[in-house]
């Protein structure tokens, strides 16, 4: 046989078996996959569900996982989960944590995510106060106000609460994911704070105008110096602003130094004192010692003995030629008038001395 007639004979009965084996290999069925055994049922939700809503049987269904992967705190049965809230949003195929929900008897909505020891407080804010409407629930701000200081009378920009969480913004409870339209604008935030910073927040928000002042995520650490004194503004290096706060003594004198002034002792040793300068009367209290002569104290318009009343000092007359000296006198003057009407008085007789005084 010529064997240049034989290849070709050859070569088809080679490319048929190939062939063959190929078109058997894909015809065969696949093979059933393994299945694994050891699997353990988890509770997972079967949509979207966000925080505050009371859980249901169509938001939940079980799923085999492998038992290697369960994940700590799942539930196994749906029967556990009905009624209960989760704290934190839900996505489709997330495994339900116990750390994800409420404790139990919480109630719905905005309680729910209130912790224990906590409190949920609302204040108004608008465009300016609120960032311009871009916060969010789970932002983290300080609240700035606009105070007096009450050593140095100036006021102060300072910062009355840092840190705390936006919990909701008008009636949302979570951000709203990228594809979701944009919220409409709202006038309120609500802050999770403690029992203080609620009694603090209400007197910054009913006394002054609260500004909202966003943080970073990761920024927690308290500021050491919260406040600014007007007087920088004006140029006044810091060190000497705060200094001036601290060291300006106050102007409302102390319940002792009140109580100092006002007994009977420290009353009689003053006494009042006109002084005319032109048109212009001057009234000045002088500090008193003892009469000299031996006679009582001096009193002024300041003893309370005298009605009122301006008194000359009373001194025990002098014997003369033997006789003895009549009985002390006093010598009473006409009740004094207002500074405006001796002010007044003056201007009508220019040369009026105060003689009568």
């Amino acid at each position: 046989m010529n064997v240049k007639k034989a290849m070709p004979l050859v070569l088809a009965v080679i490319l048929g078996l190939v062939a063959m084996v190929m078109a058997r290999k894909l015809l065969k069925p696949p093979a059933a996959p393994h299945v694994n055994s050891n699997t353990t049922p988890v509770v997972v939700a079967t949509r979207d569900v966000p925080p505050g809503k009371e859980l249901t049987a169509e938001d939940l269904s079980a799923a085999d996982v492998p038992s290697s992967v369960v994940p700590a705190q799942a539930f196994t049965s749906t029967d556990k989960l009905i009624g209960r809230v989760p704290t934190s949003p839900l996505v489709k195929g997330q495994a339900v944590l116990e750390t994800l929900l409420a404790p139990t008897g919480s109630g719905v909505g905005l309680g729910a995510l209130v912790p224990e020891g906590m409190r949920a407080m609302t204040v108004n804010i608008d465009e300016i106060t609120g960032l311009g409407g871009m916060v969010v629930p789970g932002c983290h701000v300080d609240v700035m106000a606009i105070v007096p200081d009450e050593r140095s009378k100036q006021q102060t920009a300072r910062t009355v609460l840092q840190n705390l969480k936006i919990v909701a913004v008008g009636r949302q409870f979570t951000a709203s994911s990228g594809d979701a339209p944009p919220s409409a604008p709202t006038n309120n935030v609500t802050f999770l704070v403690t029992p203080d910073q609620g009694r603090m927040l209400q007197l910054a928000a009913s006394t002054a105008r609260p500004w909202l002042v966003l943080r970073s995520g990761r920024d927690g650490a308290p500021l050491k110096d919260d406040r600014t004194f007007i007087a920088e503004l004006h140029g006044t290096p810091r060190d000497e602003a705060i200094g001036l706060a601290e060291t300006r003594p106050t102007t409302v004198p102390s319940e002792s130094a009140l109580a100092e002034a006002t007994t009977p002792a420290a009353r009689s040793n003053f006494r009042n004192v006109e002084v005319i300068r032109g048109s212009a009367v001057i009234r000045v209290t002088l500090p008193m010692p003892a009469d000299p002569g031996g006679g009582l104290p001096i009193r002024g318009d300041a003893d309370p003995s005298n009605g009122g009343g301006s008194e000359k000092a009373v001194r025990p007359a002098k014997a003369v030629a033997g006789r003895p000296g009549p009985e002390a006198t006093q010598s009473p003057r006409p009740s004094a008038v207002s500074d405006v009407d001796q002010s007044d008085a003056f201007k009508t007789n220019p040369f009026n001395t105060g003689s009568s005084r």
